[in-house]
């Protein structure tokens, strides 16, 4: 059975432990607010990031 395009990304984001980040909106500096994600600088004034994997 092969993977979907999708669930190979989602498996992938997961390895980087950024996964649950990004579903939950709960990065260094990331915030939830009326349903959508935001960034803003964290308490230690950087903004926060991950790096994106790579599509095949």
């Amino acid at each position: 059975m092969k993977n979907t395009a999708e669930g190979q990304l989602a498996y992938r984001l997961a390895k980087a432990s950024s996964l649950r980040d990004l579903a939950t909106c709960r990065g260094s500096g990331w915030h939830a607010e009326n349903g959508f994600c935001f960034v803003r600088a964290a308490s230690d004034d950087n903004i926060h990031g991950w790096r994106l994997p790579r599509l095949e």
